[in-house]
């Protein structure tokens, strides 16, 4: 067992001596090999710098990182050149002159905190939160799922909000043909949006037999009616192939109004590599 000891203790010593060697040679710019003969002039102290010998003095350094790479905080005295031309070969010691010059200067500081934020344009800007007295879309939950587009805007009109919603979507499924059993509804003003609400939560008097019972909560994250159009122009439920019945409808004054053309194609939708209503 104390053998035991004595070797792995004497492998810590060595993993150490490798590691300030590798640190000496990136800071100094010299190869690893050289180290060692300057190693023997800066012994390493009890709380890890490593001190350069000037004579009987002895001239505290520590390797610190920042801006650029590592850097040495050296006393005023700095390294003294006399050990650099009698340590290394000639060839090394403009390397050496170079590394003294950084060792006396002082450490570059690093940029400012909003200097490092990434400066490359979001591919998507994220809208600016709504206030709760300021949305108006909502989303049904708890539909029946043979109900239709229609069927949901006859229910909502006989409620008292004919004229006074300007959005509806209601999903349907395109393998299936059902609808999903939500729907996105925007409300003319916030006040009319608090009343919907109000009034569709907890709602059950379907005109088709079902046992659902309706929540109404707000739609995130699109909220308002120029959200949801930017949301929808150019998706694939516009493109030509989708029935009428399963796309989003605006209205103005309980019309129906077209939708405002896409800015740009439209592609089929897809569920992954399938092309849907094909």
């Amino acid at each position: 067992w104390p053998q035991w000891q004595q070797q792995q203790q004497q492998q810590q010593h060595m993993n150490q001596q490798q590691q300030q060697m590798s640190i000496a040679a990136a800071t100094l710019q010299v190869p690893v090999f050289l180290v060692p003969a300057l190693s023997m002039q800066f012994p390493t102290s009890p709380a890890g710098a490593m001190p350069f010998v000037q004579g009987e003095a002895t001239a505290p350094c520590s390797v610190t990182a920042a801006a650029g790479g590592l850097h040495f905080g050296a006393s005023p005295t700095g390294w003294p050149a006399a050990i650099a031309a009698a340590t290394l070969p000639a060839a090394m010691q403009p390397a050496a002159r170079a590394a003294q010059a950084r060792a006396t200067s002082s450490a570059v500081p690093l940029p400012a905190p909003e200097l490092l934020r990434d400066r490359r344009p979001q591919k998507q800007q994220q809208a600016a939160p709504v206030s709760d007295g300021a949305r108006t879309t909502v989303m049904l939950r708890n539909l029946p799922n043979n109900y239709t587009r229609n069927a949901i805007a006859e229910m909502i009109d006989a409620a008292g909000f004919a004229g006074r919603y300007d959005f509806l979507y209601f999903p349907i499924d395109f393998r299936t043909r059902a609808a999903l059993g939500y729907a996105f509804l925007n409300l003319v003003t916030p006040d009319d949006a608090e009343e919907f609400r109000s009034y569709f939560n907890g709602f059950s008097q379907w005109s088709l037999p079902s046992s659902k019972v309706c929540s109404v909560g707000w739609s995130y994250p699109h909220q308002g009616l120029e959200e949801h159009i930017a949301r929808y122009r150019n998706s694939p439920l516009m493109h030509e192939s989708v029935p009428d019945a399963y796309r989003p409808v605006l209205y103005h004054e309980g019309v129906r109004v077209p939708f405002p053309p896409p800015t740009k194609k439209i592609k089929p939708p897809r569920q992954g590599t399938e092309r849907m209503l094909v």
